[in-house]
């Protein structure tokens, strides 16, 4: 299964509440050799739909980029697996509201599909009355809806364009109850009975046409900025080496007692797992967790999401983990990697301008977050990525000048009267 474009409405920040990524080649695809950082789709030659294998979301403090990670977890595990543990806290999923249409075009089998899933917040029996009443909800889906695309090739003008899509497509499966006359072709897309009655409110009908036979693995890792964080197993040599080369080995043993030894010394140092937080760095513990959750995925195809790449982690050790997913070597599925980040000097780290979307709050905040694709902003393209971004070339991806002038004045005006009351 291979998401290609996600279309959420009911993100209350977004303008128009609404968010829309492509996670396909956007822009011409000039090599077709392997390494290009795409994965071709289809399984026909007429077919000019590349997959993504990198994604970035970029963009100044709150501007989104948590909340659209969240929201591509959350089509992607509707997509892949049971969705339960994401739908189990509305509150849990930052800034999504009571009620959320997702628009997903997907490939699985060399065959192209569009679900739409409703998917409405319903409140626990027990909850406080006098709580938010999303604090205790869990979402359900209220309805869906399956289109199978019919014509061939598929021009990137219908994939960027839902409803095109779904006119060029037919309606093959309907979750609800049947309404339709008899023989009519909608009613025969409904669910049977059995299957409707059956049917978890908290999966999504479409798993028996996405599922294959190597379950595709999803790991998301976030910006882990508190201590203390400690390893979750053993990390291997290799991978530690590159974080830290200070230790010649770290592995927890079956009672979770944790063994290393400092590079130099022929003594080993045994303790608990909890104790190593004051010897291996943030970025070590931090790095061995991405490493392994990109492992996972690399092996099925799947997806990395990761928020804050940077956070305590070296730029060329960050430019090592985009390369996994670069490179067929490391990444033979076509796994993905989205990742967001502050820092406009890893946009340079990225190759195409068509997997990289700015998330940006417009001079009418009234008007909500707009997500930006790269590509269709900047059409030049000897500007570098990072310039682009820091220069604030398309408006919303630095600071306001006035507020920066402003905090600087309020922080020499508290120093002033610090001193003045000393």
């Amino acid at each position: 299964m291979r998401l290609l474009r996600m279309v959420v409405e009911g993100l209350q920040p977004f303008e128009n509440q609404t968010l829309a990524l492509d996670l396909y080649a956007r822009d011409q695809v000039r090599s077709r050799t392997p390494g290009n950082g795409l994965t071709r789709l289809g399984g026909n030659p007429a077919n000019h739909i590349y997959a993504q294998n990198v994604l970035c979301l970029t963009g100044i403090n709150a501007s989104g980029k948590t909340t659209a990670l969240n929201a591509l977890a959350l089509a992607i595990n509707i997509l892949s697996k049971d969705a339960s543990p994401l739908l189990s806290s509305v509150r849990s999923l930052s800034a999504f509201g009571p009620r959320l249409q997702l628009s997903l075009i997907f490939e699985s089998n060399q065959r192209f599909y569009l679900l739409k899933s409703q998917l409405e917040a319903v409140r626990n029996d027990n909850a406080d009355e006098g709580m938010d009443p999303l604090a205790d909800s869990i979402y359900r889906f209220s309805q869906e809806w399956l289109w199978l695309y019919q014509r061939r090739p598929l021009p990137k003008a219908v994939l960027h364009d839902t409803a095109a899509f779904q006119k060029n497509s037919m309606l093959i499966k309907i979750r609800g109850r049947e309404t339709g006359s008899s023989g009519d072709a909608t009613t025969k897309a409904y669910l049977p009975k059995d299957a409707y009655e059956y049917l978890s409110p908290h999966s999504s009908m479409v798993l028996p046409q996405t599922k294959t036979d190597i379950t595709q693995a999803i790991a998301r890792i976030g910006p882990e900025t508190y201590f203390p964080i400690v390893p979750v197993g053993t990390i291997a040599d290799p991978v530690l080496h590159v974080f830290d080369d200070s230790i010649d080995y770290f592995h927890i043993d079956q009672e979770h007692r944790a063994h290393l030894r400092f590079a130099g010394t022929s003594q080993e140092v045994v303790m608990s797992n909890m104790d190593t937080a004051g010897l291996l760095s943030l970025g070590t513990v931090r790095g061995s967790r991405i490493v392994k959750a990109a492992i996972r995925v690399l092996r099925t195809g799947g997806y990395l999401l990761i928020d804050e790449i940077e956070n305590s982690i070296n730029k060329e050790l960050v430019r090592m983990i985009i390369n996994l997913f670069m490179s067929t070597t490391s990444n033979p599925h076509g796994a993905t990697l989205v990742f967001t980040t502050h820092y406009a000097e890893l946009l340079d780290l990225i190759q195409r301008k068509d997997n990289i979307y700015f998330l940006r709050r417009g001079e009418d905040e009234r008007k909500g977050i707009q997500a930006i694709n790269y590509s269709e902003a900047v059409r030049r393209g000897e500007l570098k990525h990072s310039e682009v971004f820091l220069s604030n070339y398309i408006g919303g991806t630095a600071p306001k000048a006035a507020e920066l002038k402003a905090m600087r004045q309020y922080v020499a005006d508290q120093v002033a009267g610090q001193e003045h009351h000393a």
